[in-house]
């Protein structure tokens, strides 16, 4: 194991290893449940506009291929999300997150304003599914993005990591 610098040291001399949860403050089952919970809201996202455009929304001007690219975008992200290395993770998962709240926000746009010359009923299908799914999913993916940071020095950052670490030494 190689030792980067003197804060690993005193993690390594405690005994602890330099696992994800020493390094960033999660334990090591975070990156894979974000990977597939937020993977799972993106598909579930894109199913639903899938649905939508085979329910007939593909015939509205514009929205209908949106719905459409929305479908596939979704799954390219959910791959994205599912399949990204280590680093490129927190990007594949700020992607997502910023997809999924900008179609949230569509929504809510066409059910109050109108999008496009369209406008929105609550009582189309699928609208509560669609506000769960999206909002479940920018919040997971938003954990993702910015959850896993490592602050300098490789341990847990903030005041309270600063002090742990001043009177450990």
């Amino acid at each position: 194991m190689t030792i980067s610098n003197h804060s690993d040291q005193r993690y390594v001399r405690a005994g602890m290893a330099l696992n994800d949860t020493a390094r960033t403050g999660r334990p090591r089952w975070w990156r894979p449940v974000v990977r597939l919970l937020g993977a799972a809201s993106l598909l579930g996202m894109a199913w639903i506009h899938w649905h939508l455009y085979g329910l007939g929304y593909r015939t509205v001007p514009t929205i209908g291929p949106l719905f459409l690219l929305n479908a596939v975008l979704g799954v390219v992200l959910a791959l994205a999300v599912l399949l990204a290395p280590g680093r490129w993770l927190r990007v594949a998962c700020a992607a997502g997150a910023l997809f999924q709240i900008g179609t949230l926000a569509a929504l809510v746009q066409s059910l109050t304003i109108g999008a496009f010359g369209f406008t929105e009923t609550l009582n189309a299908p699928l609208i509560l599914p669609t506000f769960l799914v999206e909002g479940f999913g920018f919040l997971v993916l938003t954990a993702g993005a910015f959850g896993d940071r490592v602050p300098a020095g490789g341990a847990p950052g903030g005041p309270w990591g600063q002090r742990m670490r001043r009177r450990s030494g």
